[in-house]
């Protein structure tokens, strides 16, 4: 789909009222507007937050939890630029992601969803981090649907790390290339430099999803004949030896051990940020990997 079609689609699909009421109304409305002057007076003159979040329950997302986006997080879904410059420039917070039901998305997220190029460079220029703490890489956004390679260079000539691991799951842009068979790309991020032992929260690795994929015998004809080139390519280029001689239960309790470490690495303002609902479940998993490691030792 055309990246501007896709966003006037965004754009009719998310009125203010979706994801905000009350006082908040009256600044999400200027946003969908592009109303820069009431932008501006809301916050000098009405002293609106120019952080302000909504909170909506939105049946869609979740039954149950609260949809919460920023100002900001609003106006990069919806595409509207001359808003958010104004919004940037009255000093909104870049990296604030917006709480969709459960999960992180940051602005260079949206914006890459929508393949708004014009927005994309806003957000670097404004030194958006194309790391997000809380969520996937972008690059990931960017791989769903026709990929836009262009873009994809925009974010690694401009910081976004080729390794990056998601928050949770922790995988990476190289080990979404592969489920989505886009294999090109799964090529184009080794020669970048994608680590293709990384492991993600589950114990699993690029080179370890390829062994486990042939091993299914589910492949046949090309999609065969990518995986054993890739298997080719990590033996001969990164000196991998096939089969993989690794111990799935270990290879788990480290892939989990780095997902604790992400959320125990973070400030405590970004802790406070992601809540209780986080903290009961990075304990869940600690209580898990410590049950695990007391077994394996007996």
């Amino acid at each position: 789909m055309d990246s501007n079609i896709k966003q006037n689609n965004m754009k009719k699909e998310n009125p203010p009222e979706k994801f905000f009421k009350g006082n908040d109304l009256k600044m999400a409305t200027a946003i969908y507007n592009n109303d820069t002057v009431a932008i501006e007076n809301l916050v000098k003159k009405e002293n609106f937050d120019v952080n302000g979040r909504g909170a909506m329950i939105i049946p869609d997302y979740s039954t149950t939890d609260t949809v919460r986006y920023t100002y900001l997080n609003y106006a990069v879904v919806i595409g509207a630029l001359p808003a958010s410059r104004t919004l940037l420039r009255l000093g909104a917070d870049i990296d604030q992601p917006c709480i969709n039901g459960g999960g992180y998305d940051a602005n260079i997220n949206s914006a890459c969803s929508s393949r708004n190029k014009e927005m994309i460079q806003l957000l670097i220029e404004n030194k958006a981090n194309l790391n997000p703490k809380f969520g996937e890489s972008p690059i990931n956004d960017l791989l769903i649907g026709d990929v836009d390679k262009e873009l994809i260079d925009l974010l690694l000539t401009n910081g976004a790390n080729i390794n990056y691991q998601a928050y949770i799951g922790g995988g990476t842009v190289v080990s979404t290339a592969l489920g989505l068979g886009k294999f090109d790309y799964v090529n184009y991020f080794l020669d970048k430099g994608a680590d293709p032992l990384l492991l993600d929260a589950n114990g699993n690795n690029l080179a370890s999803l390829i062994q486990d994929e042939i091993n299914e015998g589910r492949l046949s004809g090309y999609g065969l004949q990518e995986y054993n080139k890739l298997k080719e390519r990590l033996t001969d280029k990164f000196h991998i030896q096939f089969p993989l001689k690794i111990n799935k239960k270990t290879e788990w309790q480290k892939g989990r051990a780095m997902a604790i470490a992400r959320y125990e690495n973070l400030s405590q303002a970004d802790k406070d940020f992601l809540g209780k609902d986080e903290a009961d479940r990075k304990k869940k998993w600690k209580d898990g990997l410590e049950k695990s490691l007391q077994e394996s030792t007996h």
